[in-house]
């Protein structure tokens, strides 16, 4: 692979995307002409989203949690439950007490609020899908229906809802610590700094795709 990316075939162009470049694939990444694309401004994807008909208030909360990605705003800006979401959240803090027990009832309250978050986002819509391409073969068969693809693109579309639930999850946490910076010193201040540090590595974490519930436990006993 790496021969063929350092001497295509003069037609030949490769455009490779991510979001994450891991230390296995630094060598490839040395050989390609990289290409920054920042996140897109909150103002600029909430201008877009009131232009489609959402409402003003609806479209900037949407835009101010997709993390400058347009289609994950979309997807927000339909969700009733977004804003109670966010409260949760910024709860979490001041819910830990120190203790496992109440570290194990918040991950079990987060996982299964992101569960029905997951649910509510795609199950109607992967539902039809089946239903169409089973419907499919049934008028022409089953051979090149690409119902394998149809599988490996449900199952990435609700692990990518998942993780993006997890990094609005951290984002909120991140956002209430930074809050108190300016307001605190000595003991609170290291306390604070060391929050964010946790919740920075939680957040690389979700590139490997960890296990969500022993993540969460794992964050949450650091910022007890």
């Amino acid at each position: 692979m790496l021969k063929t990316i350092e001497e295509p075939p003069a037609s030949t162009f490769f455009v490779a995307l991510a979001e994450f470049v891991p230390p296995e694939l630094v060598t490839i990444a040395s050989r390609c002409n990289v290409v920054e694309f920042g996140p897109v401004p909150a103002a600029v994807i909430a201008e877009a989203l009131v232009a489609d008909g959402v409402a003003p208030g609806a479209a900037e909360l949407a835009a101010a949690n997709s993390g400058g990605r347009p289609e994950r705003a979309r997807l927000l800006a339909g969700d009733p439950s977004l804003a109670a979401r966010i409260d949760k959240w910024r709860s979490v803090p001041g819910a830990l007490d120190g203790s496992g027990h109440r570290v194990a009832a918040l991950v079990e309250e987060l996982t299964e609020m992101i569960a029905a978050v997951e649910e509510g986002l795609l199950s109607d819509r992967q539902a039809a899908e089946v239903t169409a391409l089973a419907q499919r073969e049934k008028d022409f068969g089953k051979r090149g229906a690409g119902r394998s693809d149809q599988e490996t693109r449900h199952r990435r579309e609700r692990r990518r809802v998942r993780t993006d639930e997890l990094r609005l999850g951290f984002a909120t946490l991140a956002d209430h610590y930074r809050g108190r910076l300016a307001h605190a010193d000595g003991p609170a201040l290291r306390r604070h700094l060391a929050a964010l540090e946790e919740i920075g590595k939680a957040n690389k974490e979700l590139i490997r795709n960890p296990n969500e519930g022993l993540l969460l436990s794992a964050l949450l006993v650091s910022l007890g």
